[in-house]
């Protein structure tokens, strides 16, 4: 079940010149960068906001990291920090697996990452640290060697250290070594002052806590929350939250974040990003748009989705996609065109709103929306709108072109002006109701179109007023899907789409 809707998002709080960090999710639409799938960490550095990320280690030989900055969490410059060609004691062959840690202290730059050694099942992960004088590196080896080895076997994915500090000049050092433990750095924060010791974390029921993949501590008003997953098969964040960094840590129920087949069908460890100066957090994260988006950057990508706390427990995200159109290489980078015969692609952002014909988002299952203004220039039965729960979005070989695609359409049909759902099936078109909007109803403006379908029921409201609902019409055919954008003899624009679960 989904809900398709376009709102007027209004952003308070922090601002940066003329500009607010208050997202409720990344503006532009995520995932915000799209690279191959793998695991982050992010940092606030000298008025920056700092992403690193290292590519997925079914890349077999992966020899970088990438660093991604920005000032307003909307616009991001690329960096490549570190080349494993720098660290001679890491194996040919084996590639960095993930990006685990980052930390300044006295003007220099730590960026702890993992290495697989040795093969097959016995293949273990070592945590090598790189030290720079800029954020954008580049980082390089002061140990000549690794950190240390660890227990856990490469084929879990990454040991995931966390490095802490709440300004009280002691650095601890968290990682799953095939359980959690913390220690203290010393000399630089590339040495331990002694062995690491188990961190106390428990169940409600005060057994062990199960632990996989990275760790990652922050602190918020007193209490310290440690970001985890349960169990190596599920795509959940669980965290545990404690009084002291190192004792007392007590898992809570629910999850921080849970893979939503409408958006990701998977995910890597997640970091947090906190708003300088302000009680507003997002979690960052890996979306996996597709169980074959392993190896391929238009199918995964980074994301963040806003943080919000219930007291001192955190509530468990919603993921959500919008999309405000005000970056035209994003918006390249995220949308999957089609074309169809007779209708002109034109794919340019004109004063915040996206111009185009026929793409479609690289989302699963249910979720979608729009928002349209169109031209003018129209031709008769001419129709934009969006379409849902879309299978086999190019069908050439199957159907007309202007019906590539099998699943829902719902939008506005110009002359005469109506309303429509429709479905295709097999390439086939057919109506399955329509609402009059009057000889009056004003193309020319913007135009607001909400789409609410759960199960087999389908609500669509429209016009300058989108909270009624117009047509109402029970289908069974398509249960899930993608979403996108459909234009049809007609040039149109579309403006701030959002998706959000129901």
């Amino acid at each position: 079940m989904f809900i398709i809707t376009i709102i007027t998002l209004l952003y308070a709080l922090l601002v940066v010149g003329d500009e607010v960090l208050d997202f409720s999710t990344y503006p532009h639409g995520n995932p915000f960068i799209p690279v191959i799938f793998g695991y982050s960490d992010a940092s606030y550095y000298d008025g920056k906001y700092w992403v690193y990320h290292a590519n997925f280690p079914q890349r077999p030989n992966n020899p970088y990291i990438d660093a991604y900055s920005s000032s307003d969490l909307k616009t991001w410059r690329q960096y490549r920090v570190l080349s494993k060609d720098a660290f001679a004691w890491v194996p040919e062959g084996k590639p960095i697996m993930s990006v685990t840690a980052t930390k300044a202290i006295d003007g220099r730059y730590y960026l702890y990452f993992d290495v697989a050694v040795g093969d097959g099942a016995s293949a273990t992960v070592q945590i090598g640290v790189g030290v720079a004088d800029r954020p954008e590196g580049p980082y390089t080896d002061k140990l000549n060697r690794a950190l240390h080895d660890t227990k856990q076997s490469a084929s879990l994915g990454t040991s995931g250290p966390s490095v802490f500090s709440d300004n009280t000049g002691t650095y601890l050092y968290y990682i799953n070594n095939n359980r959690a433990q913390f220690v203290k750095l010393k000399d630089g924060i590339i040495l331990f002052d002694r062995e690491p010791s188990a961190l106390d974390l428990k169940t409600s029921s005060q057994q062990p806590a199960a632990v996989f993949g990275g760790l990652k501590i922050f602190a918020r008003e007193g209490q310290y929350y440690l970001l985890y997953r349960r169990d190596p098969g599920s795509f959940q964040i669980a965290y545990a939250k404690s009084s002291n960094p190192t004792s007392g840590f007590v898992e809570e129920a629910g999850n921080v974040l849970v893979a939503d087949n409408a958006l990701a069908t998977s995910f890597g460890s997640a970091t947090v990003i906190n708003v300088n100066g302000t009680n507003i957090w997002h979690l960052v994260y890996t979306r996996k748009l597709s169980d074959h988006g392993w190896d391929d950057p238009s199918m995964s990508g980074l994301a963040y989705d806003r943080l919000f706390f219930d007291g001192q427990a955190i509530q468990q995200i919603t993921m959500t996609m919008q999309d405000d159109f005000d970056n035209e290489s994003h918006d390249r980078a995220i949308w999957t065109e089609y074309w169809a015969k007779y209708i002109t692609v034109l794919n340019t952002a004109d004063e915040g709103f996206f111009r185009m014909a026929a793409p479609f988002h690289k989302g699963e299952r249910d979720y979608g929306d729009g928002r349209s203004m169109m031209s003018t220039n129209f031709k008769p039965m001419a129709n934009a709108g969006v379409v849902f729960r879309v299978k086999n979005p190019l069908m050439s070989a199957l159907s007309a072109p202007e019906d590539d695609f099998e699943g829902y359409y719902a939008g506005f049909q110009i002359n005469p002006n109506k309303l429509v759902v429709g479905l295709v099936t097999n390439g086939s078109w057919s109506s399955l109701r329509e609402a009059d909007l009057g000889a009056d109803f004003n193309y020319t403006q913007k135009n607001r179109l909400r789409v609410r379908a759960e199960g087999a029921t389908i609500h669509v409201a429209a016009g300058p007023n989108s909270d009624q609902y117009l047509i109402t019409v029970t289908d069974e055919t398509f249960k899930f899907g993608q979403t996108g954008l459909r234009t049809f003899k007609i040039n149109s624009w579309f403006d701030n789409l959002m998706i959000t679960p129901l």
